[in-house]
């Protein structure tokens, strides 16, 4: 008996012993799913208050127009593609952060409520609430007369509207995104008017930022620089970008569009100085929507002090090793 007891003790002691491991499992895993939650919802909150994005939202139209197709979701929907290729195009040339339609910053989007509160509704309120979204809300109206107007409302950027004839409401649309745009991103319309050889629109766009400063998404600085990258004469982008580091000696594109622009005026040594003077700006200095292509313009500008000092060879702009998603910055 005396035996069967000291069995049945260690027995038990086994058992306590297995259910107080499994107890310090247990409070360590709910720790660590409490941790993981916390930093989800940091992270959560952190993305919801960079959240740049434009909520396009369904149009009014007449039922006519909803009859033949072009219903309130169609309509939000051409404008967002319409807009879409206006960013695509920037995107492929501009330094100025609108990445990729990007994570949580110029995102373009059509926004439909639902009901209930599911976990995406649940991250637009948040969104909504921490980030700086643009809610757009449009209208199409019928004149009757042939011709056809097209209303946009921004709760940031004001109406804008564009007027023609009803059988061109393609070309209407494209009109109205880009009326859009120039107040949503007044930087990246610049560049993308330069992109498509209007440049004389930029350059009137760009005067006309800078003479309303509250139209502006950048500093004046900033927008000096802007126009200096605008214009096509080198002399005339020396003297704006410099007009641009005598307010702020700190803006990387400045050095860079100077260094550029000696270049192409053969000013060899005033391009090595400007190169050089590139490289030793600090990243933190930038403004944040430059901060993503300092690395670019760091590139470029140690590329062009290796071709000036006569290493053409790891100079090369088209150098193979270089990572495709960088050559069309660096292309000469």
């Amino acid at each position: 008996p005396a035996r069967t007891l000291l069995i049945r003790q260690g027995r038990l002691v086994e058992l306590q012993i297995r259910r107080e491991r499994l107890l310090v499992w247990s409070q360590g895993l709910l720790m660590l799913v409490g941790v993981v939650i916390v930093l989800g919802a940091g992270v959560a909150l952190w993305n919801a208050s960079l959240d740049r994005s434009i909520i396009v939202r369904p149009f009014s139209v007449p039922e006519t127009y909803a009859a033949r197709g072009l219903t309130g979701e169609a309509a939000a929907l051409r404008l967002v593609t319409e807009m879409g290729a206006i960013r695509d195009s920037t995107n492929r040339g501009s330094f100025v952060a609108t990445s990729s339609i990007r994570d949580g910053g110029d995102a373009v989007s059509i926004e439909i409520p639902e009901t209930g509160l599911s976990v995406e509704e649940l991250s637009r309120l948040l969104r909504r609430w921490l980030g700086r979204q643009t809610e757009v809300t449009g209208q199409i109206v019928d004149g009757g007369d042939g011709k056809v107007t097209l209303v946009l409302r921004s709760s940031r950027h004001g109406v804008s509207s564009v007027t023609g004839p009803a059988d061109q409401i393609d070309v209407l649309f494209v009109k109205l995104a880009e009326a859009a745009f120039s107040k949503a991103d007044p930087t990246n319309w610049v560049q993308y008017l330069k992109a498509s050889g209007r440049y004389e629109e930029a350059i009137a766009s760009v005067k006309g930022v800078i003479a309303r400063p509250e139209t502006s998404d950048m500093p004046l600085a900033n927008n000096y620089d802007l126009w200096a990258n605008a214009v096509a004469e080198p002399n005339e982008t020396i003297r704006l970008a410099r007009r641009a580091l005598a307010l702020d000696p700190n803006i990387m594109t400045a050095r860079l569009n100077l260094f550029r622009a000696h270049l192409r005026l053969g000013h060899d040594e005033a391009a090595l100085a400007d190169a050089r003077r590139l490289l030793a700006l600090r990243d933190r200095d930038q403004n944040e929507r430059f901060r993503g292509a300092t690395i670019l313009m760091r590139l470029e500008a140690q590329m062009t002090i290796q071709r000036l000092m006569g290493d053409h060879e790891t100079a090369s702009f088209r150098d193979p090793d270089l990572p495709i998603a960088l050559r069309p910055w660096l292309a000469t």
